[in-house]
């Protein structure tokens, strides 16, 4: 199968229709310059999907924890790291954050970050109970590299012999 995103237009080609653009693909294929795409297997599309559903979670309570350590930081002076922003509740709010109005924007930073996090706990849950293929159980050797990641990288890459050889 090609990967369509992949094939560079050829720019010199003052009509385009079906024929000419098979013929362009079929000299390439000659070639051996067609970029091929990989076709997930059946069943292993709902996890990839719900693992890529995962990587789009994760993104959102970073989003909201960077905006809170800015507004403690332009309303305060006071620097706060990430891990004390996200161990921040709604009550300690009042105590870091003296106006009101800043605190509920603070508040619905918090809530954001607690909401989005249990929507990763639930994804994740729904995914614990799928099987690492062999080839990819060393990927749990890498310490940043636990059961969830390890999957999402065995999913995303597919049959590992499709590529020739380590630096593919």
């Amino acid at each position: 199968m090609v990967n369509t995103a992949a094939v560079q237009q050829y720019d010199e080609v003052k009509y385009s229709d079906d024929r000419r653009e098979a013929l362009f693909l079929a000299n390439l294929l000659r070639m051996k310059n067609l970029p091929e795409g990989y076709i997930c297997p059946k069943e292993e599309r709902s996890v990839r999907a719900l693992l890529r559903k995962r990587m789009l979670l994760v993104r959102q309570p970073t989003t909201h924890i960077l905006s809170l350590e800015g507004l403690i930081a332009r309303h305060t002076g006071k620097q706060i790291t990430a891990r004390a922003a996200t161990g921040l509740t709604e009550e300690d709010v009042a105590g870091v954050i003296p106006d009101r109005h800043v605190q509920m924007s603070a508040r619905m930073n918090i809530k954001a970050i607690s909401f989005f996090t249990e929507r990763i706990r639930q994804t994740e849950k729904g995914v614990e109970e799928v099987e690492l293929k062999e080839e990819y159980g060393q990927l749990q050797t890498v310490p940043v590299i636990g059961k969830i990641m390890a999957l999402t990288i065995a999913v995303e890459t597919g049959d590992i012999g499709r590529f020739a050889h380590a630096g593919n």
